[in-house]
């Protein structure tokens, strides 16, 4: 699916002017002259039409072209907003720099524009095919949109507040009424987030559906509905069993909807929303216990581990001590319980390292892998739970800054587990080359784990 080719301003266009636009913007006599002006020069020297935009005089014809070039050009654009004079406006302008996605040239293209470039949530990265959408054989609905230049946006907000109001279906049938393929996918994307939040209800389902209906867009809609799950979460020393059940509730509805489509997205998105919520739940409590445990299902258990291997692990970064004893560690704080209240957490943001698996050499696309704290992280899954808990050890020692980590990765490197020695290698390859620069690849058995130890030895040669 690929966007259409750009239509030029929606008002300006249909304006009659001269035809050559002239060597100064203040030399225009109208506003399809200014859009000529504007769009023979924007990509080139962005800063240049700002500038010359700014030195227009007050009025009605200034302000329209703010609002067009904004809509046209946010990534360049955006700071025309503190010029336009009603509040009203200026607040409209803003709001696209909460949307970042809209920004990008061709979202299929992560090469394409600066700003939003790239995948968003690489962790949902499914080739989905065909799609079977709700609705698919509705006629758009007409709304009435004043301004030419507005009628995306306008859009979209008229069915934003469809689906406020439980009219989900007309809300899809105002969105195939945009113009572009780009906004229709924007339209739904909204739409989504509408129809369901955990703090006013909704439909989760449905939301999710609206999400695979948004093209380009799905992966950003599913992995905003996977981070509204993880900030609902309860601080992990509540005895909140009934926001846990909700909470549970919420996720496996998602993913049944996704297994319909794709039982790969759905596993994965089921992945990042636990991996979300336990990174909330464990941001502010020290020391970690176990409280979550108990009233969640197998699916979060491996991101109860990661979280609490993270938590041991920035308590006590310059804690010096084996393999084996940060594992027993972490064993007795799942093991611990506590009742007593804790602030509420805030998410925590993913380092420098959260695309920590972020190539895969040849053999590797065989390993089993799990979300890692965050949309752009992933890990490999040990063959049982303790292998599990050094594996998150060694990942949460490598996005510390510490020299111990390298004694770790030696030892793990020496771990009778094939998946805890590629993990090490891998780490080890990224964070610190050096600590490895010693091994012989050829005694190591495993051809992945090889791979990787030669790769670091490489790196460490440069």
């Amino acid at each position: 699916m690929r966007l259409e080719p750009r239509m030029g301003f929606p008002l300006l266009g249909l304006l009659p002017g001269c035809d050559r636009p002239p060597a100064q913007l203040g030399d225009c006599p109208d506003l399809a002259c200014q859009q000529r002006w504007v769009t023979a020069r924007m990509e080139a020297d962005p800063d240049q039409v700002l500038n010359a935009v700014r030195a227009l005089p007050q009025g009605l014809d200034r302000e329209t072209l703010i609002q067009v070039m904004v809509t046209e050009w946010p990534q360049h654009s955006l700071p025309l907003c503190e010029e336009l004079t009603g509040p009203g406006l200026r607040e409209r302008c803003e709001s696209l720099t909460g949307r970042p996605h809209l920004w990008q040239v061709d979202p299929e293209d992560p090469t394409a524009g600066d700003v939003g470039a790239g995948a968003a949530y690489p962790v949902l990265a499914v080739d989905l095919g065909a799609v079977e959408l709700p609705w698919a054989d509705l006629e758009p609905l007409e709304v009435h949109c004043t301004e030419a230049w507005t009628r995306n946006t306008c859009i979209g907000r008229q069915a934003v507040d469809m689906a406020y109001q439980g009219r989900h279906k007309d809300a899809w049938r105002i969105c195939l009424g945009a113009v572009t393929e780009k906004w229709r996918n924007e339209c739904l994307f909204q739409v989504s987030e509408a129809t369901w939040d955990p703090r006013k209800g909704g439909i989760p389902g449905l939301a999710a559906q609206m999400c695979l209906a948004s093209g380009f867009y799905t992966e950003r809609c599913l992995g905003h509905m996977a981070g509204k799950v993880g900030r609902w979460a309860p601080a992990a020393s509540w005895d909140a069993a009934d926001r846990w059940h909700e909470l549970t509730v919420t996720i496996d509805a998602v993913q049944r909807e996704l297994d319909t489509t794709s039982p790969v997205l759905g596993s994965r998105w089921t992945a990042l929303a636990w991996a979300y919520a336990m990174d909330a739940a464990y941001a502010q409590v020290h020391p970690p216990v176990g409280n979550p445990i108990d009233q969640v299902g197998p699916a979060a258990m491996p991101h109860i581990a990661a979280a609490v291997a993270w938590e041991l692990w920035r308590a006590e970064p310059n804690r010096v001590q084996s393999l084996n004893a940060w594992v027993d560690q972490l064993e007795q704080a799942m093991i611990r319980r506590d009742v007593d209240p804790s602030p509420q957490p805030v998410l925590v943001e993913e380092d420098e390292l959260n695309r920590g698996w972020s190539d895969t050499l040849p053999g590797e696309e065989a390993l089993v892998w799990t979300v890692y704290r965050g949309p752009m992280g992933r890990r490999v899954v040990g063959n049982d739970p303790r292998t599990d808990a050094i594996i998150c050890i060694l990942e949460a020692a490598a996005r510390n800054p510490t020299p111990h980590r390298a004694s770790l990765f030696r030892e793990a490197l020496q771990h009778p587990d094939a998946k805890v020695r590629w993990t090490a290698a891998r780490l080890a390859e990224q964070r610190m080359p050096t600590a490895v620069a010693d091994l012989d690849p050829a005694a190591e058995r495993d051809p992945l784990v090889r791979a990787r130890l030669e790769r670091a030895q490489a790196l460490g040669d440069d």
